[in-house]
C-alpha cells in the first residue's frame, strides 16, 4: 500500500524527522509488491501542489513496478496512466534509480522502461554525489523561482483632520461587562483621546459612565477645569471598572443632552462640533428588567431610539457596539438558551441599528461610518483606525 509517512513541513522540519527514519510497517513487507501507481495517485489526490509554483515529484526507486510476477506489464500500465495523470497537472519528475544495485544474475526487469516513463528532469543513483546537479535543475525550472511581484498600488494616505470637538464618552457599566472589558475600553479612550488632543488641543472631552445611576466622570464645561491632556488621560484612567444593575442608555443620552456641565449650556462654544461616542455591549434593560423570553428582548429599545432621534440637533453620535459575552455564552448551552443567546444579540444590534437611523434619517451611509459592531473586546483597537476617520469626518451634520 502506499501511505504518507512524513507530512508536508518546511525542509528544516522535514530534514530532522528525515533523519529519523522510517517504519515500513506491517503493511508494508519487504521484497513482496511494488505498486508504484498508488504511490502516484497518492501524491496526485493529496493537495501538495499549489498552481502558481513549480511541481517536482522525486521517484526513489528499482524502477520496476509490480503486483504479481505474473502480471507486470498491466502494472507498469498502471504506472504510466498515473504518471501522465500528474503531467497533466505540470508536474515534472526527477529519479533516483537503484535497479543497477539490487538485480539478480537471472533478472529479467527492465529497469529503464519504467524511468523513460518519467521523461526525468534528472537521474540520480548511488556512483555520484548529484546533490548540486539536483539544485540546479530546480533553478533552471521557469516556474520554481517565484516571479517578483509587482509593486502595490498604494492610495495616497488618507490625512484625518480631527475638528474642534465638544465631545463626550458615554460608557456603559451594567452588570453584563466584566472588569477587565472596562478596563479595555479605558485603554482604548486614553489612545483616542491622546489623538484628538494631539492634532486638535483646542477640543474638549467630557465623559460619563452608566449603568441604573449615571455617573459623571470628566465634565465638559464648567468654570476652572482642566482640560490638557494630561489631566484628561488620568480621568480616564480613574474610571472605576466596577458595574451595577441595568442599562440605562436612553438616560445617557437624555443626561448629557439636558446636563448643564455637559451639552445644555446656553454657553456652548460655536465653533464646535458636538460629539457622543456611546460605548454599550447590548439592548436597553430597565425595571422591571427583561424576563427571558426571547420575543421581549427589545421590550424598552424603542426609548434609547427616541433619545438618539432627539440628538438631531444637538450633536452627532457614533456607537461602538461590544460583544455581549453573556449572551454568547448561551450560545454554548442547550437549545433554549441558544434561543435567548441569540435573542439578546439580535435584539442589542437592531437597537444600535435603529438609533443611527434616528439620527441621520436622511443618511443611510452613517450606518456603515458611525456603526461598530464588534466580534471581539480587542476590536476596538483593530477599528481603530476607521473609528478615528468618523471622528474626523464629524461636523456640519448638527
Amino acid at each position: 500500500m502506499a501511505t504518507e509517512v512524513i507530512s508536508q513541513q518546511t525542509p528544516t522540519k522535514f530534514a530532522k524527522k528525515l533523519a529519523k527514519g522510517f517504519k515500513r510497517g506491517s503493511n508494508c513487507p519487504n521484497n513482496m509488491k511494488a505498486k508504484t501507481a498508488d504511490a502516484l495517485n497518492l501524491v496526485d489526490t493529496h493537495n501538495y501542489f499549489s498552481d502558481d509554483r513549480g511541481k517536482v515529484v522525486v521517484v526513489l526507486s528499482d524502477g520496476v513496478s509490480f503486483d504479481l510476477k505474473t502480471n507486470m506489464a498491466a502494472t507498469l500500465t498502471k504506472t504510466k496512466t498515473a504518471i501522465e495523470n500528474l503531467k497533466i497537472k505540470d508536474v515534472q519528475f526527477a529519479t533516483f534509480e537503484f535497479y543497477e544495485y539490487i538485480k539478480g544474475s537471472d533478472d529479467d526487469r527492465y529497469g529503464d522502461l519504467e524511468y523513460n516513463l518519467y521523461k526525468p528532469l534528472v537521474r540520480m543513483d548511488f556512483d555520484s554525489d548529484y546533490r548540486q546537479r539536483f539544485v540546479d535543475v530546480l533553478f533552471s525550472i521557469d516556474s520554481f523561482i517565484c516571479p517578483p511581484e509587482d509593486e502595490p498600488i498604494t492610495e495616497p494616505p488618507i490625512v484625518c483632520r480631527v475638528p474642534t470637538l465638544d465631545l463626550v464618552y458615554i460608557v456603559d457599566r451594567s452588570k453584563s461587562i466584566a472588569a477587565a472589558d472596562i478596563d479595555k475600553v479605558k485603554a482604548f479612550l486614553v489612545e483616542l483621546s491622546k489623538k484628538i488632543l494631539n492634532d486638535s488641543p483646542d477640543s474638549w472631552i467630557g465623559a460619563i459612565s452608566y449603568n441604573i445611576q449615571m455617573i459623571p466622570e470628566i465634565y465638559l464645561q464648567g468654570n476652572g477645569l482642566k482640560r490638557d491632556a494630561a489631566t484628561i488621560l488620568k480621568e480616564l484612567q480613574s474610571i472605576s471598572n466596577s458595574t451595577g444593575i441595568g442599562t440605562y442608555t436612553h438616560k445617557a443620552l437624555q443626561y448629557v443632552k439636558s446636563n448643564k456641565w455637559f451639552l445644555s449650556n446656553g454657553d456652548n462654544r460655536k465653533d464646535a462640533t458636538n460629539l457622543i461616542i456611546l460605548i454599550t455591549d447590548g439592548v436597553t434593560n430597565i425595571k422591571p428588567y427583561l424576563s427571558k423570553n426571547p420575543k421581549a428582548q427589545g421590550k424598552f429599545s424603542h426609548m434609547t431610539v427616541r433619545a438618539a432621534g432627539s440628538l438631531k440637533s444637538v450633536a452627532d453620535i457614533i456607537t461602538i457596539g461590544l460583544p455581549n459575552m453573556p449572551a454568547q455564552r448561551l450560545l454554548q448551552g442547550d437549545k433554549k438558551k441558544q434561543i435567548l443567546g441569540q435573542a439578546k444579540i439580535d435584539a442589542g444590534l437592531k437597537e444600535w441599528n435603529d438609533m443611527i437611523v434616528a439620527r441621520y434619517p436622511d443618511e443611510p451611509n452613517k450606518l456603515k461610518t458611525n456603526l461598530f459592531t464588534l466580534d471581539t473586546m480587542d476590536g476596538m483597537m483593530q477599528r481603530f483606525d476607521d473609528i478615528l476617520a468618523t471622528v474626523c469626518s464629524s461636523g456640519n451634520t448638527v
